[in-house]
């Protein structure tokens, strides 16, 4: 944003200090786009592990597969890097120049992915983390109240109640930031700007990729 301003600044004196070239800025919205999904993919990975650590509460403690967790971390990796692998080795986007460098402009942006994945899998986290906080106060209800079971599986339980809290709570800010992401770059494609000064404004001041 701080970037976009300097060049506003600076337009009047360099009338095509907007322009860039087309290669260059799909592989930068690319990269910019990659954490976005990360933090999609690590919350998936997180409500998945809660959930089953609440569905295995007595026994889950008792095993330590440090490979399983790594091998889950890589896996939210993989589709990001296979991604800005292709769109770098990608021969169909030519060298050429645009007047200004963004996500839109670069046609990096597919909103029928967003809407049809990534939409989905914030929502689909959200109903995860409600069943495992149902789950983990069932099972936390119906828990023996003495032994050393009881003491193990009630410690279980009650990190899994307010880890999960957290957890739903990061996962409905991220879920809002992604549907107010896809609209506000819904509204500004098939909005007509007076020159890429406004249109630049416009999207750095409502679209975080």
């Amino acid at each position: 944003m701080f970037t976009v301003f300097i060049l506003i600044l600076n337009s009047k004196n360099f009338p095509c200090i907007f322009a860039a070239d087309l290669l260059i800025c799909r592989r930068l919205s690319e990269i910019d786009k990659a954490p976005i999904e990360l933090i999609i993919y690590g919350i998936a990975l997180v409500s998945i592990e809660r959930f089953i650590a609440t569905f295995y509460y007595k026994n889950y403690e008792n095993y330590k597969n440090y490979w399983i967790s790594a091998a889950a971390v890589v896996i939210t990796w993989i589709y990001p890097l296979i991604h800005l692998f292709y769109v770098f080795n990608d021969p169909k986007i030519e060298s050429t120049v645009v007047p200004y460098c963004s996500s839109l402009t670069s046609n990096s942006i597919d909103f029928l992915a967003m809407v049809s994945v990534k939409t989905p899998i914030c929502s689909l986290c959200t109903l995860l983390n409600l069943i495992t906080l149902w789950l983990a106060k069932r099972n936390k209800k119906n828990e023996p109240n003495n032994g050393y079971e009881y003491i193990s599986g009630r410690y279980q339980l009650n990190e899994s109640i307010k880890f999960t809290q957290m957890i739903t709570v990061s996962n409905g800010i991220c879920h809002l930031l992604v549907l107010i992401n896809v609209l506000s770059l819904f509204t500004i494609a098939n909005t007509k700007f007076e020159n890429y000064i406004t249109f630049a404004v416009a999207k750095v001041s409502l679209i975080f990729a």
